[in-house]
């Protein structure tokens, strides 16, 4: 996985091979799932919700086991195709291991990392379940 932070530099290699997920926040009972790190730091900051990169779209067994402990989960994939594609498998799933989950979908082309923080804030305060 690569990402340029600036359109003059050369993308940065990141693995996350050994990594089964990234917690961003405390609280376990509600989460927000994303795919990366840092719109995981973007959506915990904006909501002080606990967000969980979920580092791809899809639940790791360790992921799963972590969210045992959760009541309520937003799954907040990226607004590109895999995205779109993985949030109705892992709704399911939570649904499956008994966690109230919603989808909360991101714009068309963006990550969650690309909104402002009162984007965020609208999309994710303003949802009940």
């Amino acid at each position: 996985m690569a990402r340029a932070l600036h359109p003059d530099r050369h993308p940065k290699w990141v693995s996350y091979a050994d990594m089964p997920h990234y917690i961003a926040g405390d609280d376990l009972t509600e989460v927000v799932l994303v795919e990366d790190i840092l719109s995981a730091c973007a959506v915990h900051y904006a909501t002080k919700l606990t967000a969980i990169a979920v580092l791809g779209t899809t639940l790791k067994n360790a992921t799963k086991t972590l969210l045992g402990a959760s009541e309520r989960a937003w799954v907040m994939l990226d607004g590109d195709a895999a995205g779109r594609g993985a949030s109705v498998p892992m709704l399911k799933e939570l649904r499956f291991m008994q966690i109230e989950s919603r989808i909360v979908y991101t714009p068309e082309g963006c990550d969650p990392k690309d909104l402002s923080i009162d984007r965020l804030r609208n999309l994710l305060c303003t949802q009940s379940m």
